[in-house]
């Protein structure tokens, strides 16, 4: 993950993910998983693998979700939108 995040501040102006709405850049897709990796730790170091389950729309919202779960060390579960019973 530090690889992954470290590549992508390399290339910080750099679109990272185009979604139906807007462009976005690495810069902001690393702000916004930042944001979250730190309200997924509420104090701690590391969440140890623990599996997070999400579910949200394919977009920037979903990548920033899916790194600020890996930032935060967990484990990404993402849970499908168009499943016929939710």
């Amino acid at each position: 993950m530090i690889n992954l995040v470290h590549r992508a501040s390399l290339f910080e102006s750099r679109v990272a993910v185009r979604d139906d709405e807007d462009t976005y850049t690495y810069r902001q897709l690393l702000h916004k998983s930042e944001k979250i990796a730190l309200n997924l730790l509420t104090g701690q170091d590391d969440l140890h693998e623990a599996r997070i389950a999400f579910m949200v729309n394919p977009g920037f919202e979903y990548v920033a979700i899916q790194w600020g779960i890996w930032r935060a060390g967990g484990i990404a579960v993402p849970l499908c939108v168009k499943h016929p019973y939710l």
